[in-house]
């Protein structure tokens, strides 16, 4: 494949010291083919080689990004959550890294029962994604957009607010048709939320 091929030929780049602007630019390149194909394991080995480089404040960024991306899809989050967290405080880091490092850094405090920083990190990660989705609907990532609602609902309903888990559920069946595998569920947890909120009509509806 093409990937393959741009992967060989920027290869020799990445064995001995870093040679400029070039060595950085062949870096970008390949981690955008690693990604791009979803080669977790060749993000891990290529931050490797290049772990004695001293690179700019922009490529180390773009590297741990995808470092961290990495680590998440091959299940290891406890390797992640660093980068995540050094991350975090780049106030000029790009929307669509953004919005995934603040859902994955919601996760983990949500792990921890860290329920106030989730639910935050929660909400502006859900902006995020809708305004990535606006711009491009085409990549929209509609998976992390429900999985986020998800969690706002959980923390809501845990927390009391029966009115706003209802808001936050009432935009998740925005994504989801009666034929879903999840509709019954969700109809189901609608009923429960309004018998809470004591909305006895809506509650008999469903």
């Amino acid at each position: 494949s093409r990937g393959a091929e741009t992967l060989k030929l920027l290869d020799p780049l990445f064995r001995g010291i870093k040679q400029g602007e070039d060595s950085e630019a062949a870096l970008a390149l390949a981690l955008t083919v690693y990604m791009g194909t979803e080669q977790w394991d060749g993000v891990e080995k290529l931050a490797l080689r290049v772990q004695d480089w001293e690179l700019t404040p922009k490529a180390r960024e773009s590297l741990e990004y995808a470092q961290a991306l990495a680590y998440e899809n091959m299940g290891q989050p406890e390797k992640s959550l660093a980068l995540w967290q050094r991350l975090h405080g780049h106030a000029d880091l790009p929307l669509d890294k953004r919005a995934y490092m603040l859902y994955f850094l919601a996760r983990a405090a949500k792990a921890e029962n860290d329920l106030e920083n989730a639910y935050f990190m929660s909400r502006d990660a859900l902006r995020g994604f809708l305004e990535l989705a606006e711009n491009d609907p085409k990549s929209a990532d509609t998976m992390k957009i429900k999985d986020t609602l998800i969690t706002l609902m959980d923390i809501a309903e845990r927390a009391g607010r029966t009115q706003e888990a209802l808001e936050w559920a009432g935009q998740y069946r925005q994504y989801i048709n009666p034929g879903d595998e999840e509709y019954p569920a969700m109809q189901y947890r609608f009923a429960r939320l309004y018998k809470k909120t004591g909305a006895v009509n809506q509650w008999a509806a469903i």
